[in-house]
């Protein structure tokens, strides 16, 4: 599939491709969450669905943005601070 394929900077914002072909794919076929690594970018993205919500999640990047994905019953996306407190990511692309 091309998302594998393709070499994005850092910089940049996630491909709308993922979110408007992949991720409308796998809600399409059932899925309720679509989690991606090896991107370097920490993403949070809802979409509303008759009943209930789908997620899509790119987890950043522990090494260097210290973040991290957490399911206890919510998928939960942090953020470790330089003063190490873990923040919750609001919905959105958080750049490096």
């Amino acid at each position: 599939m091309w998302y594998g394929q393709k070499t994005e900077e850092y910089t940049e914002p996630i491909p709308q491709g993922l979110l408007e072909e992949y991720f409308e794919d796998r809600i399409a076929h059932g899925y309720d969450a679509v989690i991606i690594g090896h991107y370097h970018r920490a993403v949070r993205y809802e979409k509303r669905l008759g009943q209930g919500t789908a997620y899509f999640f790119a987890l950043g990047d522990w090494i260097s943005q210290c973040t991290y994905l957490k399911f206890d019953g919510e998928f939960r996306l942090y953020r470790v601070t330089t003063q190490g407190v873990a923040q919750e990511l609001s919905n959105g692309d958080h750049a490096p």
